[in-house]
This record gives structure tokens, C-alpha cells and sequence, in this order.
């Protein structure tokens, strides 16, 4: 039981870790080649843990081989962020669980493969009690999982307001001076969650870009440059922005708010990651349809 609760424990912990490096890709993010081979370790390593409830040797064995492939990616990472970690970098103490568990289960198998005798730490095997009970837990999670990833395509779908009530707006600036704050609130709310070396000061300047200045499209950190620049924006019945943000991939945002008696809260917020052809002619017919119903607009004026 020891050995399965060791190994599976590292198994999920690191390819949850690697599954998450892996799918920021949908940001924008570069993938290497050694975070695949390290998430096949992890499965082989999930693989040796079912292994090892009936022949504990063996089990560590199969092992072995997950945990070199596992720490080819996790090792360097590790020495890196200890030794020269970047600017501004802030690191949670989470982030090095499955690290700290790939170190002590290799200690472990390392020396079950050197110890041939059985013991409480090594057992040959598993007790029949215990492979049942590994069983049951395996069919359950299999089950809650499914269920899980079923219940994900039965969000309701989303109800935007008629777009014949919209007013466009084509600068931040021209926004109703209620609406500019409420937005900038929001990113101002966003911008808090930061590490501190990253944080921008709360104006406009630093929180949106107009559609014809500049802003950070990478996650190369410009100091002076705001993440977010405007497309449009549309006064009604839930006022809204269109934006771009950059950082790590660039994607845009369509952020609605309401009202929530004198206040604006936020309705929903859109994103768009990896713009397709047919997204961004989606959004062109927007734009022209709300400049084709367009009233010159004042700014302040709803």
C-alpha cells in the first residue's frame, strides 16, 4: 500500500504540474519537447503504482524509468528558480510539492530496489483488502472524472443583449465617466492580484491603452506600458470593451458590466484566445454594425 500511495501521489502531482505548463500553450506560451517526455513519465510512474500492489519490485522498477523521464524537466527547473530565480519572481510554496515528492519518492524506490527483504515500508505486495480498496478508489475517480468533464458541455449558453440598443464608442476616453471607473476598477481589482514588482499604478494611462497607443503585447515586461488596448467600446443596456491583452499569448476580452442599483458590477467577460479568421470577422460585423447605428457621442454623454 505504501509504494501504490507514494507513487501514485508523485504520478498526479507532477502531471498535473506539467498537464498545466503544457495547456498555457492555448496563451501563447512555447512547449518543449521535454515537458512531453516528462508527462509520460508521470503516467509511467501512475502505471508502476497499480504494478506495485502486486509485485512491489517490480512496480519499483517500472518506476525507475517515469522517475528519470519526470525529472529531466522538474531538476533544471528546480536548480534554476533556487539559484538564480527571475525578477520580480514570486513563488508559492505550492509550486514545489510535486518537486519535493519526485525527490522523496526517488530516495524511496532507490532503496526498495536495495532492500530484497520484505518489510512494513516494502511490502512484497499488497493485502487483498488493499487491492480491493485501490480498486474501488480507481473506478471511482474514473466515474467522478467522467461526470466531471461531461457536466463542462452543459453550460448554459450565453445571452448577450440586442445590439440595435448599442451606442459605439471608439476611444476610452469618450466612455460615460461612470463607465470609465467602473472599468478601471476592474483592472485596477486584476492588477492588485500581481506579484508587487509587477503591479502598474491605478490610472488610465497604466491600465488601458487608447486604440492608437502602445501597450505590452508580450510577457516581456515593459514598465510604462499598460497590458490591455481598446478595439471598441459600446454604451447600452450592459455597457462593454472590446480589448486586447497581452502578456503571456495575447487574446482579447469582451468585459460587460451591469447595473446593480447605483453601482456597475461585471456581467460576463468574453475571451477570445487565439483569434480565428472567423472570430475577428465576427467582430468586424459588430464593430460595423454598431458604427452603421451609431449617434455621434459626447464625452460623459450615455
Amino acid at each position: 500500500m505504501i509504494p501504490f500511495a507514494m507513487l501514485f501521489v508523485t504520478a498526479v502531482l507532477t502531471g498535473w504540474q506539467l498537464l498545466y505548463r503544457i495547456m498555457m500553450a492555448i496563451w501563447g506560451a512555447p512547449n518543449y519537447w521535454l515537458h512531453f517526455v516528462s508527462f509520460f513519465g508521470s503516467l509511467v510512474i501512475l502505471g508502476a503504482a497499480y504494478v506495485s500492489v502486486w509485485s512491489r519490485r517490480t512496480g519499483l522498477r517500472v518506476a525507475i524509468v517515469g522517475l528519470i523521464a519526470t525529472g529531466a524537466s522538474f531538476v533544471p527547473a528546480l536548480v534554476i528558480s533556487l539559484i538564480s530565480p527571475p525578477a520580480h519572481a514570486v513563488y508559492r510554496w505550492y509550486l514545489f510539492v510535486p518537486s519535493v515528492c519526485l525527490i522523496v519518492t526517488t530516495v524511496y524506490v532507490l532503496v526498495g530496489l536495495r532492500r530484497p527483504n520484505e518489510s512494513i515500508w516494502y511490502p512484497a505486495s499488497a493485502a487483498r483488502a488493499s487491492k480491493v480498496g485501490i480498486l474501488l478508489f480507481t473506478i471511482g475517480a474514473a466515474v467522478t472524472s467522467g461526470w466531471y468533464l461531461r457536466s463542462l458541455g452543459r453550460q448554459a449558453p450565453v445571452s448577450l443583449p440586442s445590439i440595435s440598443s448599442y451606442q459605439l464608442v471608439e476611444r476610452f476616453a469618450n466612455l460615460p465617466a461612470d463607465s470609465q471607473q467602473a472599468f478601471l476598477a476592474v483592472f485596477a481589482e486584476r492588477e492588485a492580484k500581481q506579484p508587487p514588482g509587477l503591479r502598474r499604478s491605478a490610472t488610465r494611462r497604466m491600465l488601458i491603452a487608447e486604440p492608437d497607443e502602445a501597450f505590452q503585447a508580450t510577457d516581456i515586461v515593459e514598465h510604462g506600458k499598460p497590458e490591455r488596448r481598446l478595439i471598441f467600446a459600446a454604451i447600452g443596456e450592459e455597457p462593454f470593451v472590446l480589448y486586447e491583452h497581452g502578456g503571456r499569448g495575447l487574446h482579447l476580452h469582451a468585459l460587460f458590466l451591469k447595473r446593480n442599483g447605483s453601482l456597475f458590477v461585471v456581467s460576463r467577460n468574453l475571451v477570445f484566445t487565439h483569434p480565428t479568421p472567423d472570430t475577428l470577422d465576427t467582430l468586424s460585423q459588430l464593430w460595423r454594425t454598431l458604427r452603421s447605428s451609431a449617434r455621434p457621442a459626447n464625452e460623459g454623454e450615455v
